[in-house]
């Protein structure tokens, strides 16, 4: 599995609705992001993640994030999943 990290500031919470964050300077791809949790009903949540980066290199490095990004919402996706089961466990 591939793995993307990077060190980032939370620049907002609003308990159970809203995280926000923004990447440090020293992060290889400089981004953004938030994650907004919605009641869906009966023991259900809904989750919309928003991610906006900076392609490092340029045109060419965008060219080449283009390619990783249905990659990245499986990625996303995959760990939503595994955050909903870990906790439907407990």
């Amino acid at each position: 599995p591939t793995a993307l990290e990077w060190d980032a500031r939370m620049v907002k919470e609003e308990p159970g609705t809203l995280i926000a964050w923004h990447s440090l300077a020293n992060s290889t791809i400089q981004n953004a992001g938030k994650v907004e949790f919605s009641d869906a009903g009966k023991k259900a949540t809904e989750v919309n993640v928003i991610i906006s980066y900076i392609a490092p290199l340029g045109l060419a490095g965008n060219a080449v994030m283009q390619l990783f990004n249905r990659r990245v919402e499986k990625l996303i996706a995959e760990d939503i999943l595994n955050f909903k089961q870990h906790f439907e466990n407990l």
